[in-house]
This record gives structure tokens, sequence and C-alpha cells, in this order.
């Protein structure tokens, strides 16, 4: 899905000089979430008049696989570039803390919404609408780098008429967990997971990724959790959630069907969307 945009990025990359760098597996996350925006704005755009999306760590609008130097079109811009024209989000909400990060997405993106904030301050419902907002369908997407945000700030947006993508880092939760005794890492497990409950049950990747699947599903009745697995055993989650309407939901298949091909090919997946971006193959025929 995010084949045809190369140029694109490499000129708005001359125009800000500003890219963020990320592993290889950046490039699955990123072509799951083109795809999610193209069948969902498609729909949502089809059945009703406004649709918005919020970005909660929106980064500088480009990023650089550091294994190859491709530059990419980040989550932000894809928000804005792959929608067709006429099923284009009304408004877009981009949160990044980082100073020059947020001074290149105004760049990038001059009608969006730049919030320069660290995310865990920010009030949802006042960004987003706390009346009119709540009936406007909205496409949230949370990448932090590890254990954020805090349940409070993601609650919020649950609580709304929203599908949610979210990369969850088990690494990062591990590590507050082994070092839990520290009234810090204690309270930053209670912030994330919105809940004492961390505390009961087993400390393993599994037990911890079920709990927070089930705080999510207190908001949402489909929650897809699919194992991204990149190089030299690491791997990280991509949880999507959504409400399930009486009308149509075509984008849950999808991304169920994605769960399957994500899990069951792992790194080997990652290596062939690199290849397809660099134009080294044509296509993804074999999955």
């Amino acid at each position: 899905m995010l084949k045809g945009y190369q140029e694109e990025a490499n000129r708005l990359y001359q125009q800000t000089g500003t890219a963020f760098s990320v592993g290889s597996q950046a490039i699955l996350k990123l072509s799951l979430l083109a795809y999610y925006l193209t069948v969902y704005t498609d729909i949502i755009k089809s059945n009703f008049e406004q649709a918005y999306y919020v970005d909660l760590f929106a980064g500088c609008g480009l990023t650089q696989i550091n294994t190859t130097g491709d530059i990419v079109l980040g989550s932000a811009m894809l928000a804005s570039q792959v929608p067709k024209p006429e099923r284009k989000f009304d408004k877009i909400f981009l949160i990044e803390r980082n100073a020059q990060s947020a001074s290149s997405l105004r760049q990038l993106l001059p009608n969006a919404t730049i919030v320069p904030q660290d995310v865990n301050t920010v009030d949802l419902d006042v960004l987003l609408g706390e009346s009119s907002g709540w009936s406007i369908p909205t496409l949230g997407f949370v990448d932090p780098e590890g254990m954020d945000p805090n349940w409070a700030v993601l609650e919020p947006l649950l609580k709304r008429w929203s599908d949610v993508m979210i990369n969850y880092h088990p690494d990062a939760v591990r590590r507050a967990a082994g070092r839990s005794r520290e009234e810090s890492y204690a309270r930053a497990m209670t912030e994330f997971f919105g809940t004492e409950d961390w505390r009961n049950v087993p400390r393993t990747d599994e037990a911890f990724l079920n709990l927070y699947v089930s705080q999510i599903h207190k908001y949402k009745d489909i929650v897809v959790a699919a194992k991204v697995r990149g190089q030299g055993g690491y791997f990280y989650h991509m949880i999507v959630a959504v409400k399930k309407t009486k009308g149509a939901q075509g984008w849950v298949s999808a991304i169920e069907r994605a769960k399957k091909h994500i899990e069951n090919s792992g790194p080997k997946l990652i290596e062939t969307l690199l290849q397809v971006y660099a134009e080294k193959q044509d296509t993804m025929d074999s999955y």
C-alpha cells in the first residue's frame, strides 16, 4: 500500500530535511495503516458527512528506514495523502511533543491541527470536541516508542465513536514490570493499564497483553491483536479496536486477514514489503 509514494516522500524530504529514523519493521505497520485508511475512508465517507483522524505520536511526517535509507511517508502524511480526494478526513489532529518535529508537521500539513505537547498532558475530549465530536467517526493511530500513553488519555478516545490502531510494546511493559517494586515503575504500570490488576496476573508477555486487550474490550466489541516479528527475536503487537455497528464494517474482515498474513509470514513479510517499496519486486502476490 506504500508503493507509489516514493517520489512524494523524497520530494518532501528535500523540502524539510527531517525524517525520523526507524527499524525495518516500521514498513509493516505503515503499510497496514495505509491499507486501513483506504478501506476505512471509502466506507465511512460513503455513509457519513464527516470523519476525523487523530495521531497521538505524529512524528515529523516522514520516516527513514535505517537499514535501507528509504524515505517513507509517516502516519500523519499517510492520513492526508492515502484517502481519495472525495474521501479525505475533514479534520486531522496531530500530537507531537518534539518541537522540531511539530514544526516539520506544520510545514507539511498546514491545514492540520498540530498539538506540540506531551500526549499525557492532552485532553482528547477538549481537542476533538466534547459534544459534536462524539457523533463524528474518528480513526485514531497510537504508535508510541515505549509504554505510552497513559490509560487516562487513551480511554476517552476508546469511548468515542472511533476505530483505534495501537502499537503495543511488550518489551517496555516487561522492563517496567521487572522493576515494579520501585514506586515509580509501579505507578507507570497502573497509569498504562488503567488498573491495579496488573499486580495479579502472571508476569508473562501474554498475560499483560491479555489484560491490556481486556481493558480495550470495555469500549470496543472487536479487538484484533497481531504479533509482528522483526529480526533478532524482536516483536510487538499491532492492535486494532473497533466498535461494532449495525452496518457493514468491511475493514474488520480485512484486518483479520492481514493478521493471518502477518503472523504466518514473520520477518519475511517485512523483507518483501521493503523490496516492493524499493521497486525491486513488483507485487505482494505470494501474500
